[in-house]
């Protein structure tokens, strides 16, 4: 099976939910802080796949479903891997 980026899939399934309104979306762990913004994948799912054994970036996003796209997240979830989870790791802030 070929592992594409979130970003290609289908969206809706994020806002399928009829129970939820927008103001627990907002509340919920899926709209905490990226660390991949080309797949979607917050600091929570990152600590996810390091407590179910990921032992590299690539790893965390195959947990996921996905694969690295622009590269860019891939020493923060380094960081964080080596840091035994995202709330150890010093946060890193892109500047564009």
């Amino acid at each position: 099976m070929r592992m594409t980026c979130r970003s290609d899939r289908d969206w809706l399934d994020f806002f399928a939910s009829d129970s939820q309104s927008p103001i627990s979306l907002l509340r919920s762990e899926k709209c905490c802080m990226y660390v991949c913004n080309c797949n979607g994948v917050t600091r929570a799912e990152v600590d996810e796949a390091i407590a179910a054994g990921a032992q590299g970036p690539e790893e965390v996003l195959g947990h996921h479903g996905c694969e690295p796209c622009c590269g860019r997240c891939l020493p923060e979830i380094a960081e964080g891997i080596t840091c035994g989870g995202m709330g150890k790791a010093r946060s890193l802030v892109a500047a564009e």
